[in-house]
């Protein structure tokens, strides 16, 4: 299956969440984020995921629909159009498409079962029951459309394509919101594909696309090991339609019925969903003008009025964006994604990335400046290459983590990248108490202004926090070099990957020196997808892991038998005083950015967090 979804710029954190929930279900996945919009300053080498912008489909008429559209109507209307284009790239190919504001709770089974059984379309009905007494009700359904195209499978059949270039034709002029003629986007249009697609098949399962229109006759619950069921059958995906993403959310616009903190155990859910969106960059994200016409020629959108707190900015094509710090994509590497790093779209990202390095670089012997915005002190006056004792500039340079120097606080792209995840990621406040390796004195003074008590360690505690935090011998070794009372909810250390070298044959302790619920950020001192051991000055490992990497050891091992390594014992006392153990959590996550200067193919952090609590 392919995947798809369609969405404006100011929706990138739905999209990258929609992206992520697809993922832990199906690591390999192909997935587009069509973007309705300009490209304008919008870095689409950021996200792990291609990106087509409407300019690129090539449909003859789009400046008429630009014009004539809202902002709603024009992002329906050119579904049918990716539809052909991603069928162009992967002819053939079963093609799914979500709506960006959809989080996948579970794998899609009936569906992939529907494929397999030679379905060429699959529909969900927004009703599988009538509502007569419910808000949305089967007149105000019948209004809209008896299938909600929030999702929809096509197969890319000879008679498909035809019937879709019919629907593309159609949505030219006819993608409109005008329910007095029966017409409602591209939506409407699905009631006849049963009729015109042979093989079309209704998926009536009440997991699929629940939502406000159709809670009147779903209940939704969390079962007691954390999965979720609706009606007793497994929940496969929430469409939070309508949602309002702020600190204080609204479930969706759509309805008075359905509201936050009425919706039971979907509320628990929202909440995650919430959160997801936000971390994903929304408060940035949100902030890009719409390129078109928000209202329409007809210069009216019930279905997406403006937000009111930011109607003004929106419409606004002055708009800054960078009044937010500009969101940085970290995503999350799995033990089901290993196979990332081997496939061929990663190679085809990675050749992009140096080719967008390398044009931004000055194509002579000598190291120069590069561009770019430093997330720590927030200066733009770009970065200096530092090349390693007797190097010579030949193009491209393979490893940047330590050479492109900020010039205004000094840090290397590998500490700027560390701090830039802890603060992005984390909440962190004033009270947060915080350690940091090797930063400079102006650095210092910048993150001190957010945490006035942040701790800069000194080269003599930074050998033993590297060797026995990330080494996992006793931390109490280094315990002598810091205040008896001072413990931290946050460690990030920027030069741990050069000086711990390995994980083996030793168990993690947690020290008093990390709070119960501490973290540690670190530069992992391993490849990332094979966790074998990498020694960064050597270019040239020896040994091969089990899938056929190369490390330096020669010895593979995977997250599980990481993580089995790192089992907590004889964790401090509590405040109770009782002794428990904890399995500490460890996260690996990828980045790069033209932007922030992060180059290479890709960057890594990881994270160690002592979270669960063992009895």
């Amino acid at each position: 299956m392919i995947f798809f979804t369609i969405g404006s710029r100011n929706f990138s954190a739905q999209a990258q969440v929609l992206h992520s929930s697809l993922r832990d279900f199906y690591p390999d996945l192909k997935f587009y984020f069509v973007i309705c919009d300009e490209i304008g300053s919008f870095d689409r080498n950021l996200f792990d995921f291609e990106c087509i912008f409407v300019e690129e489909i090539g449909i003859q008429k789009i400046e008429d629909m630009q014009k004539k559209y809202n902002i709603t109507e024009l992002n329906t209307s050119i579904k049918p159009f990716a539809f052909n284009l991603i069928n162009e790239i992967h002819p053939g190919e079963p093609i799914v498409y979500f709506d960006p504001d959809i989080l996948i709770v579970s794998r899609l089974h009936e569906l992939e079962e529907a494929i397999e059984a030679g379905a060429n379309c699959v529909l969900t009905p927004h009703l599988l029951e009538p509502t007569e007494w419910a808000e949305m009700n089967e007149t105000r359904i019948l209004q809209f459309g008896a299938y909600n195209l929030g999702f929809i499978m096509l197969r890319g059949t000879p008679d498909v394509v035809r019937i879709n270039t019919w629907w593309a034709r159609r949505l030219e002029k006819d993608c409109v919101i005008d329910l007095e003629r029966g017409l409602f986007v591209d939506q409407k249009w699905a009631d006849l594909f049963p009729s015109f697609i042979d093989r079309t098949h209704v998926l009536r399962h009440p997991g699929y696309n629940v939502a406000y229109w159709n809670l009147a006759a779903r209940s939704v619950t969390q079962q007691s090991d954390g999965t979720w069921s609706v009606n007793g059958a497994p929940l496969r995906f929430v469409h939070f339609s309508g949602s309002r993403i702020s600190a204080d959310p609204i479930f969706s616009r759509h309805s008075t019925q359905f509201k936050k903190g009425g919706l039971r155990d979907l509320d628990a859910l929202f909440d995650q969903y919430v959160e997801q969106v936000i971390t994903s960059g929304n408060e940035y994200y949100k902030r890009y003008p719409y390129s078109f016409n928000w209202d329409g020629a007809k210069c009216q959108n019930i279905h997406t009025p403006k937000p009111v707190e930011d109607e003004e900015s929106i419409s606004s094509t002055a708009r800054v964006v960078d009044e937010v710090k500009p969101h940085l994509p970290f995503l999350e590497l799995k033990a089901t994604h290993r196979a990332h790093l081997a496939s061929a779209e990663f190679a085809a990202r990675a050749l992009r990335r140096r080719e967008i390095e390398e044009q931004g670089l000055r194509q002579h012997t000598d190291f120069g400046l590069v561009e770019g915005h430093c997330a720590v002190c927030g200066s733009s006056r770009g970065f200096r290459e530092v090349p390693a004792a007797g190097e010579v500039k030949q193009g491209h340079l393979v490893d940047w983590s330590s050479r492109l120097i900020c010039n205004g606080c000094g840090l290397d792209a590998k500490a700027r990248g560390l701090i830039h995840f802890a603060f992005q990621q984390f909440s962190i406040s004033e009270s947060t108490r915080i350690a940091v390796d090797t930063v400079t004195d102006e650095a210092l003074a910048v993150l001190r202004e957010r945490c006035p008590e942040l701790v800069r360690l000194q080269p003599a505690q930074l050998s033993i926090v590297a060797e026995d935090v990330i080494e996992t011998k006793h931390p109490a070794a280094f315990a002598p070099h810091l205040n008896d009372k001072q413990s931290f909810d946050l460690l990030i250390l920027t030069n741990a990957s050069s000086t711990a070298t390995s994980f083996e044959n030793s168990e993690a302790q947690v020290a008093g020196r990390i709070s119960p619920q501490g973290t540690i950020v670190f530069v992992p001192p391993f490849d990332s997808w094979t966790l074998a051991h990498t020694d960064y000055a050597n270019p040239h490992p020896t040994g091969t892991g089990s899938d056929g990497m190369e490390s330096p050891t020669g010895k593979d091992m995977t997250i599980r038998e990481m993580q089995s390594k790192l089992l907590i014992h004889d964790a401090p006392p509590d405040e109770s005083g009782s002794t428990q153990s904890s399995l500490p959590v460890l996260r690996h996550y990828a980045y790069w950015s033209k932007n922030f200067a992060y180059f290479g193919a890709q960057n890594f952090v990881s994270t160690l967090s002592f979270e669960t609590q063992l009895p």
